[in-house]
């Protein structure tokens, strides 16, 4: 059955989120992504910034950019709204100068996966950066890949990257399934939507795959909660 579906990066969470079916959405339901995403899941949130700089995390962030990863203070803007860094740090720029940085967070799973998400943060006319877009539950800091090649482009969807953590065959699933799901919503995304209808097909294969990960999900997170 084809539904209204809330368009995000949704492994942040404490499980992956199953197919909202949001019936009659209206003006009101297009509300900023992650809160959303929130409300519907009824899940904690888990803290995925890194701790530590480990040597496989940094090969991870090489695939993507050869510059090093750097933990960025993460403090929104008044106006800022999630799951739209780009606006929020043009807005910021406009009124206190500096420029735009471009690249990726990075988010990990410790001992399951890391994820990067195209992500654009401020830099001040002294050169440092700031994170000035929400985070969930308030993150104080995010950890931050400079790509000046990941230029965003309203026209052009970046997805998200995933990778799993080596020897970790519940995690290896779990990724190669995540990028089937990111498969079908991607072709949603590039149309610039936050909030999609899908078609029947695509609804169905979604709701196999949700299943699919949250049956592998507590392989996954034990002894992950209060990281």
């Amino acid at each position: 059955m084809p539904g209204w579906y809330v368009l995000s990066g949704l492994y942040r969470f404490a499980n992956p989120l199953p197919s909202t079916q949001l019936g009659a959405i209206g003006e009101k339901l297009l509300v900023n992504v992650a809160r959303a995403d929130l409300r519907y899941s009824g899940c904690a949130v888990i803290n995925t910034v890194p701790r530590r700089l480990t040597e496989e995390l940094l090969a991870f962030c090489r695939s993507l950019s050869p510059e090093r990863p750097v933990f960025v203070r993460s403090k929104p803007s008044s106006d800022a709204q999630r799951s739209a860094c780009f606006d929020n740090v043009q807005r910021k720029v406009e009124r206190a100068g500096g420029s735009v940085a471009y690249g990726w967070a990075i988010w990990n799973l410790p001992g399951a996966y890391f994820e990067a998400e195209h992500h654009g943060v401020w830099c001040d006319r002294h050169g440092r950066l700031m994170d000035v877009s929400p985070q969930p539950a308030g993150f104080q800091k995010i950890l931050f890949l400079p790509d000046p090649a990941a230029v965003y482009d309203p026209q052009t969807f970046r997805s998200n990257v995933i990778a799993a953590e080596s020897g970790n065959d519940a995690a290896a699933a779990f990724v190669e399934l995540a990028r089937a799901r990111y498969a079908i919503l991607d072709t949603y995304r590039a149309k610039g939507a936050r909030v999609a209808w899908l078609s029947p097909a695509d609804q169905a294969m979604l709701t196999r795959i949700e299943g699919q990960l949250q049956a592998l999900w507590p392989l996954l997170s034990r002894g992950v909660a209060g990281t």
